[in-house]
């Protein structure tokens, strides 16, 4: 009996030039195809509904059910780092999962690289996994993604993603990755700030530099921070489609208002200069930036920007006997701009 060895995961993923179609899968024979996951050792699942249409008889026992629609889903977990060589104007290769997720990339002349959410014009992938022994494909792949990270720990990206189904693969060798470098590392020295009161934001996303705050109160003491966790909240739906081979036509991005979420744990000081319940009561805005580095070099710097974050929660918790908030925030637009309540910039 050959065992299947659960650490043997290898993903791949290529951008779909027509929905539901990249022309080939991936082949992680090309350089900017494989994925690096960190966690989760079966990304990759089977999702199938079952229908059970059973008969009125002299008898409460089961029949069989039947097969309806069909689809893929894929949960990589894997560590948020800045792009494989920003000179050449060569993206994170994980990036491209999150393009798929209703957010734009823009490079800039080769010196920053831009992450944002968009409303029109979403982008696909199509996915191969292996498991040890199997391959799975999907194409036409959408989804959102979810950020997360306590201090000195990993910056982690974990996706949640559906593509259309096709046939598993059995009996199927592992290929060999050709990785890029794994620059990732822990989430400290991070600068964040919480700004509040009447603050202004200049420039915009598409400005060199980005967003800039000036005025308002920033939070003092500087806070204490324990986690943070962020998701763009896309809305993905199902196409339903009697005439597809497993009843799905396609898969929908924005579908739905983005569920954009942000969310801090820092300690509780007795004598802030916010009060966290008046601004959640009035609402009050807060303003949110941190950076986490992947290490040193063009590219790795990358800022978080929240401009407009409504609070819609404040819990208290304990950090080994420290009393903490868990601040919970909806990022928002408040610009005719708008597709501008976060961005991630990589310099």
């Amino acid at each position: 009996m050959a065992n299947s060895l659960s650490r043997i995961t290898v993903a791949a993923a290529v951008m779909e030039g027509t929905y539901g179609s990249s022309g080939s899968m991936p082949t992680v024979n090309q350089a900017s195809d494989s994925l690096v996951l960190f966690d989760n050792v079966n990304p990759a699942a089977v999702d199938k509904t079952m229908v059970d249409l059973v008969p009125l008889r002299a008898s409460l026992s089961p029949t069989m059910s039947l097969v309806g629609r069909s689809l893929h889903r894929y949960t990589g977990v894997t560590a948020v780092q800045g792009p494989e060589n920003l000179a050449t104007g060569l993206p994170w290769r994980s990036a491209r999962l999150m393009r798929c997720c209703g957010v734009q990339e823009t490079i800039a002349n080769n010196s920053s690289i831009l992450y944002y959410p968009r409303s029109s014009g979403f982008e696909s992938v199509a996915l191969s996994v292996w498991p040890m022994g199997n391959r799975h494909d999907m194409v036409g792949c959408y989804g959102n993604f979810t950020m997360d990270a306590d201090a000195g720990q990993g910056v982690k990206m974990t996706m949640d993603m559906m593509g259309l189904y096709l046939p598993v693969t059995q009996n199927v060798t592992v290929p060999v990755q050709t990785l890029e470098v794994n620059k990732a590392k822990t989430w400290k020295n991070a600068g964040l700030v919480i700004t509040g009161g009447a603050y202004t934001i200049t420039g915009g996303k598409l400005v060199a530099g980005g967003f800039a705050i000036s005025g308002g109160t920033a939070l003092v003491p500087v806070a204490i921070v324990k986690h943070f966790d962020f998701t763009p909240g896309s809305q993905v739906a199902e196409r339903p489609d009697a005439n597809a081979v497993n009843a799905l036509y396609g898969l929908i991005q924005g579908a739905n208002t983005r569920q954009t979420v942000l969310n801090l744990t820092i300690e509780v000081d007795t004598n802030p200069n916010i009060n966290v319940f008046t601004d959640w009561e009035t609402p009050t805005t807060h303003a949110i930036q941190f950076t986490y580095s992947s290490g040193a070099g063009p590219g790795n710097t990358i800022n978080f920007l929240f401009p407009y974050c409504q609070l819609t929660n404040v819990v208290y918790g304990d950090d080994n006997g420290q009393r903490t908030y868990q601040l919970s925030y909806k990022p928002q637009t408040q610009t005719g701009a708008q597709d501008d309540e976060w961005q991630i910039r990589m310099t």
